[in-house]
This record gives structure tokens, sequence and C-alpha cells, in this order.
């Protein structure tokens, strides 16, 4: 039988070594640890090729904060660029960070091939970049070329850190043409949607699915409940829907949210916010 290319796509990336994908240092503790150095130090360290001294010398330089101790605010690309060029070639934070600097200066293909090359390395934050639309008209992709290298980046970066968010982007992939799947859409809106970590938007996804009976067999019980675990998010929508059901079928709805929300401790009053990503970096 002819796999899908849901299918197909999901086995290549789960072949990809990840196991010596570095643990993540969130970059708020880099920060923390640039307010305390002393600018001579780290530039000694830094021309004595320690790379994490460098790569914290183009940080203060490209976001001009006055990060290190007795230093100006200015930003100064060019003073990054000296020392994320020498790194290119064995840091894929430096890809990432030069990167970022093309795209100030409208280099949007060579942007493209630098974080590129840094998510091919499984470094979560060049995957944050390659998966958000916005970032990706940044380094100069059209919507037709979104469309096409997104999903292969989102299932990489889902296969790193096993993300409910990034879950639900592949999700939406799959019951849209020309990737529209609908065996696999039932599958990433499972993992977008269980715990208490799960995407409010493919809740809100889910239920859309579950009333028009499009990739789901039609359900006003499943997308009401769906719906009411939205919060004030898809309140329109659920009153909607209520408009279309029986009163019993509007309690069982509630009754599974009400369950739904017991069992995995998440409670979601007036939950109208999507989960953000946490995101973390690392100087490798």
């Amino acid at each position: 039988m002819r796999k899908s290319m849901a299918t197909v796509i999901f086995l290549l990336i789960s072949h990809i070594n990840i196991a010596n994908a570095e643990l993540s240092e969130d970059i708020s503790n880099i920060r923390i640890e640039m307010l305390s150095s002393p600018y001579e130090t780290i530039k000694k360290c830094s021309e004595a090729g320690e790379k994490s001294c460098q790569i914290k010398l183009a940080l203060n330089s490209m976001e001009g904060n006055s990060r290190l101790k007795d230093r100006s605010g200015e930003i100064d690309y060019k003073k990054a660029e000296h020392w994320l060029i020498t790194l290119t070639g064995q840091s894929p934070t430096a890809r990432l960070l030069l990167g970022r600097i093309r795209i100030q200066q409208g280099k949007t293909k060579e942007a493209k091939a630098l974080i590129s090359s840094s998510g091919t390395e499984n470094f979560s934050p060049a995957l944050d970049h390659l998966i958000s639309p916005i970032d990706r008209i940044y380094i100069g992709e059209d919507k037709e070329q979104q469309e096409t290298q997104s999903l292969k980046w989102e299932l990489k970066a889902f296969m790193l850190r096993k993300d409910p968010d990034i879950a639900y982007y592949i999700a939406a992939h799959f019951i849209t043409p020309p990737y529209k799947d609908c065996a696999a859409a039932k599958l990433w809106f499972a993992r977008a949607t269980e715990g208490h970590n799960a995407n409010i938007n493919a809740q809100q996804l889910l239920g859309e699915q579950y009333e028009t009976g499009d990739c789901m067999p039609q359900d006003y019980v499943m997308a009401y409940m769906m719906y009411d675990l939205g919060g004030t998010a898809v309140a329109e929508q659920k009153h909607a829907l209520a408009e279309k059901m029986t009163p019993e079928q509007i309690n069982e709805g509630t009754l599974r949210s009400y369950q739904w929300q017991e069992q995995n401790h998440s409670y979601r009053v007036g939950y109208g916010v999507g989960n953000s990503y946490d995101i973390h970096w690392n100087i490798h």
C-alpha cells in the first residue's frame, strides 16, 4: 500500500540523529553573565579564542544594550560580524546571529543560507526562525516557498522538542491543500491537544474540524468541548454552535471539557491566549 506523504516525511525526519543535540541554555542566563562581565575581560578571552566570549561580544554589539559592564549601548553590526564570521564554520549560534544581521542588511539570500544551515544542526532557536511565517518573509520567501519549506522544519523541530505548539502548526498543514492528509492531521492534533500544555489554537481548530466534519467525523459534542476549552477566545463560535445542539448535547460537551481540565490539571476559565514559545539558546 502506498504510504501517504505525511508518513514518508515523518519517517525521514525521525531517522535524523538528534542524540547529540545539546541542551539549550536560556539566552537570559547569557545576558545575566554579560552584565557582570567587564568588557576587557571578555575581549581578552575572545582574543584568546574562547568561543563563548566571542559570542557574547557579538551579541552585545548586535543589541546595543550595554549588556557588558562599562560599555556603550550603540548597535555596531561591523564589530559583531568581526567575531561571528570567524565562527560560522563551527558554531550554529554564530550562523544564526550572523543571519539575523544579514536580515537587517537586506541580504535575504545569505540570511536564509546561514539560518537554514544552523537549523540543519538541530539548533532550536534557528528552527524557531524557520517555522515562523513572519521570519520566513524576512528571509525572502514568498507564500509558495513558505508552504513547501516550513513543514520540513516544523517536523524537524518537533522531533527535537516534542512541543505541542509545533504540533499545531503541523496539524494545520495537513488539513490544507496541497498537503491535506486527514489521517496525518488526526495524529498531529492528538499531539497538539494532549496534556496541560495543550495548544489552545489547536483545540480551536480541532473544534472547527469536528463542527464541519472536514478532517474529523462531524461531532457537535466534541466540537463544543474543544470550543469550551478555548475559553473566551472562541466564545462566539461556541455560542453559534450551541444554536444547532440539543440541551443534552451541550451538557455532554461541557462535562467532557470539565473532565479534561480535571484530568490534565489545566483550567481554562477565560483562557484566551495561545501558548508562547519557550525559546532557549545555547552557545555552541
